[in-house]
């Protein structure tokens, strides 16, 4: 498997330090992939707060992908809803949107919060989910585009600085184009994001993440 291509991953034992829109609503896709997938544990809203940058854990073998993170923007919908994205792609490359940036490798995250939880109202368990997340991975020329959900609580919604956790978000390679090697597999999404309002680079990087991810070839689930 040729790992040079694709945007580096560690062991766990590691540790994420050695790597160092508006918004369409949320696609059918997404909302099924989360209905299919577990979200959080039982945990204390007043919990979620604490904790390292957001990263990608694959359940096989635990390599993880911690990228430093360049641009993380939001957009809020309404006062229950929100989308975030993250990238360490060159900012001034990820916003030409001519740009195919075929030569970079690196990710485009998009967190899409329906939901804002409030404490003793919104349940609290292991299939609850309140956000679908998707993750294009580049790798110099070839892509693939991870989704699914999990549960995240935001802090600052509608403010100029929002910070949110995601806590055990599940995600699986959806989409991929020619040549791209799968190095994550099943995997799980967590970490805290902190984040600018900014309504016009988000969108930007949802146009982004439609025109690179929405080419890509559906995967197929076996079994279905």
């Amino acid at each position: 498997m040729a790992t040079s291509r694709n945007p580096t991953l560690v062991p766990s034992s590691v540790g994420p330090h050695a790597l160092r829109r508006p918004i369409a609503p949320l696609s059918l896709l997404a909302m099924l992939l989360i209905a299919a997938m577990p979200g959080c544990g039982q945990l204390r809203l007043s919990s979620f707060m604490r904790g390292e940058q957001l990263k990608t854990t694959s359940e096989i073998g635990g390599a993880q992908l911690a990228p430093a993170w360049r641009t993380s923007v939001y957009a809020d919908r309404d006062a229950q809803s929100a989308d975030l994205y993250l990238s360490d792609l060159p900012p001034e490359r990820l916003a030409d949107l001519r740009d195919p940036m075929t030569d970079l490798a690196g990710t485009i995250v998009h967190v899409a919060i329906f939901l804002e939880p409030k404490a003793g109202a919104t349940p609290i368990d292991p299939s609850a989910c309140n956000a679908a997340v998707r993750q294009l991975v580049l790798a110099q020329g070839t892509l693939g585009l991870y989704g699914g959900g999990g549960f995240v609580v935001p802090s600052g919604l509608g403010d100029a600085k929002l910070t949110a956790s995601v806590r055990g978000a599940t995600l699986r390679l959806v989409r991929t184009g020619p040549g791209f090697d799968d190095l994550l597999g099943p995997s799980t999404v967590s970490g805290v994001i902190r984040a600018t309002r900014d309504p016009g680079l988000a969108r930007v990087m949802a146009q982004r993440l439609q025109d690179l991810g929405g080419p890509l070839k559906p995967v197929e689930v076996a079994g279905r």
